[in-house]
């Protein structure tokens, strides 16, 4: 049982074998046989290409207005024009009807090929794409990055707006092309931006365009980046580094979805997902009054935070497995993975510099790599990473308080008001020391603590005063 190249038509009397079919009613259909049966008919999709018809699996054919399935009523014509007729016959009969349609028809049908071939083509780059990115940053089984996965997955169906908080170097535009990849605005485009790489001039001109000689150099009309993504995702990176005027013009866009270019006066429509991102504390900007508060909702509807690497270490031997095939691929290098002891000095290294930083350091192993190597071995790590020190864990408190003199601990005690006083100090230092590593982010550094942001807003004005 197959698909063969049989004629058949929509109804009526089939026609004689040496006289071409009337168009009205008639198609070429590819037809699943046996035995002479019509099992299954469908709509062609595919033109014919001269000289090809028998050298494909099956027959495809299509006419322009031909859309509708044809089982049910397509039937093999009897006689000699069937799955058995001579390849002439059959070939005359369908180059014929071809040749019947009109020039245009065929260019239509022609276009529409070549459009619906670009897509599907262009739909799996995209694809290729997406999966290289989700296996760069967003691998990972810890807790953290499960729950993340899972959010990620869950506002993707929807339409709201998303608002990324990560250090730098963790993913954060990545997690947002997998949200577009996800949701139903797929098929439109991902285009991306960075706030804080461009002056608030040019930043406007990207983004909402601007017409001929609306300034200087302003040659022709250019559409911003709202335009350029209707019907898709807009990535507003480092949201936080925006202007005060530049926010109330990015808040209009949200409230209004439409948009004027620079130096134009039309209201234009537009319809984009918004995805921001920041590596700054904005709730605390917005407590400072250096960030909208309107402006904050509008972007914070469904709030994603992407934990630094260190928060996650149980993941950084497969996300440098990841990284690691990828770059022995692109440097063509037999590399399979890492010895034992070097995954060691991956995982105790605190990444301040996160997923970017790992992958450059692995970037550099491969490139420092022997053409037969096998393995990463410690030799290729960078020097500050050999070097590191063992962290200190819950469980190693009490050795780092044997660390500490005596002597040191009891002018400590004197000097205030005992215990109570001391552990006051011990716990302003380590909130301050918080903040800093979190690069002022209050919101993340709370989280590390196991705080709240108004529990860490109150501690730091209530600094113990100086013995």
């Amino acid at each position: 049982m197959g698909l063969e190249p049989v004629a058949a038509w929509d109804g009526g009397q089939a026609p004689v074998p040496d006289s071409p079919p009337k168009r009205s009613g008639a198609g070429c259909r590819a037809v699943r046989i046996e035995r002479g049966g019509v099992l299954r008919a469908g709509t062609l999709e595919y033109a014919l290409r001269e000289g090809a018809i028998y050298d494909a699996p099956y027959t495809r054919y299509c006419f322009q207005w031909q859309e509708r399935p044809a089982a049910g009523s397509a039937r093999p014509t009897p006689g000699n024009v069937t799955g058995k007729t001579p390849k002439d016959v059959i070939s005359r009969l369908l180059f014929d009807h071809l040749a019947g349609l009109q020039a245009t028809q065929r260019r239509i049908l022609g276009i529409f090929m070549r459009n619906r071939e670009l897509s599907e083509e262009n739909q799996y780059l995209r694809d290729e794409l997406y999966g290289a990115m989700e296996a760069g940053g967003l691998v990972g089984k810890s807790r953290p990055m499960q729950e993340l996965m899972h959010l990620a997955r869950s506002v993707a169906q929807s339409d709201v707006n998303v608002l990324i908080a990560g250090e730098t170097g963790t993913g954060k535009e990545q997690a947002a092309r997998l949200v577009h990849r996800l949701s139903p605005r797929r098929a439109g485009r991902f285009l991306a931006i960075n706030c804080a790489a461009l002056a608030e001039s040019l930043l406007e001109s990207e983004l909402f365009g601007h017409e001929r000689g609306a300034f200087t150099g302003a040659v022709a009309q250019k559409k911003g980046k709202f335009e350029q993504a209707q019907g898709g995702t807009l990535f507003l990176d480092e949201i936080g580094e925006v202007s005060p005027a530049m926010q109330v013009k990015l808040l209009r866009v949200l409230q209004e979805r439409e948009l004027q270019r620079v130096g134009g006066h039309e209201d234009i429509k537009v319809d984009v997902r918004i995805v921001a991102a920041t590596n700054q504390d904005l709730p605390a900007l917005v407590a400072e009054r250096k960030f909208r508060q309107d402006l904050f909702y509008r972007l914070n509807v469904f709030p994603l935070h992407i934990p630094p690497l260190r928060e996650r270490a149980e993941d950084i031997p497969s996300l440098a497995e990841q990284l690691l095939g990828r770059h022995a691929s692109t440097q063509k290098k037999a590399l399979k993975g890492f010895t034992g002891e070097a995954l060691d000095i991956l995982t105790r290294y605190r990444w301040p510099g996160n997923v970017r930083e790992l992958e450059n350091v692995i970037e550099r192993a491969v490139a420092l790599a022997g053409p037969s190597l096998a393995e990463i071995g410690p030799d290729l790590l960078p020097p500050s990473l050999r070097e590191a020190r063992e962290p200190i864990t819950a469980a190693g408190l009490e050795d780092l308080v044997d660390r500490v003199e005596w002597p040191l601990i009891v002018q400590a005690l004197k000097g205030g008001n005992g215990l109570t006083d001391l552990l006051k100090r011990i716990e302003w230092a380590l909130t301050t020391r918080a903040v800093k590593e979190h690069s002022g982010n209050k919101t993340a550094a709370a989280r590390m603590l196991g705080r709240t942001y108004r529990w860490l807003r109150k501690a730091e004005t209530e600094r113990p005063a100086p013995p």
